[in-house]
């Protein structure tokens, strides 16, 4: 049932067969059986369904880019700020589109990244009773609130930003 799902590609496949209802390594075991911890049947391809937990360089890798954009957006607006010419048209697409932009991004691989987390890692057993824990669902509805309030933002800062130009445009008649 499981080994039929997609990957995501956010997780290597796993070294060793492990039992998909409740995680249990089948190292040693027949090719076709049942789990010994937990009795659930298994066959060498269900056995493989479950990837390995990502490292912490590998899962830190996967949220640098928006991360990364952010920062240099950020340190643009400040370096511009620092000069006095805040008033350029270049600063407010920056501020007003650029970061919740990336902000939105950042929602989206963090919503991306718990979901394949859930699917790809997690025992069936755990997936099934709802046992990914509070953590699990603050991460996902951090990563929902950044996602959404990132997309308001941006269609805010886009209004916003033509608003500008319309405004930049008329003034010089």
């Amino acid at each position: 049932m499981n080994a039929a799902r997609a990957s995501s590609g956010l997780f290597a496949p796993p070294d060793e067969p492990r039992c998909d209802a409740c995680g249990f390594a089948l190292v040693g075991l027949p090719e076709h059986g049942n789990c010994p911890e937990c009795g659930a049947a298994y066959t060498p391809a269900s056995a493989r369904a479950l990837c390995k937990p990502p490292t912490v360089t590998r899962a830190l890798g996967y949220f640098a880019w928006p991360a990364l954009s952010i920062a240099i957006a950020i340190a643009y607006v400040t370096a511009r700020a620092a000069t006095s010419r805040t008033e350029s048209l270049d600063v407010f697409c920056v501020m007003l589109v650029l970061i919740p932009c990336s902000i939105a991004w950042l929602g989206w691989r963090t919503i991306r990244f718990t979901g394949a987390f859930k699917h790809e890692v997690l025992p069936r057993r755990v997936r099934e009773g709802g046992g990914r824990g509070a953590l699990g669902c603050l991460v996902e509805i951090f990563g929902a609130l950044l996602f959404g309030g990132g997309i308001i933002l941006t269609a805010a800062g886009l209004l916003l930003f033509a608003v500008c130009v319309a405004d930049f445009a008329s003034y010089g008649r």
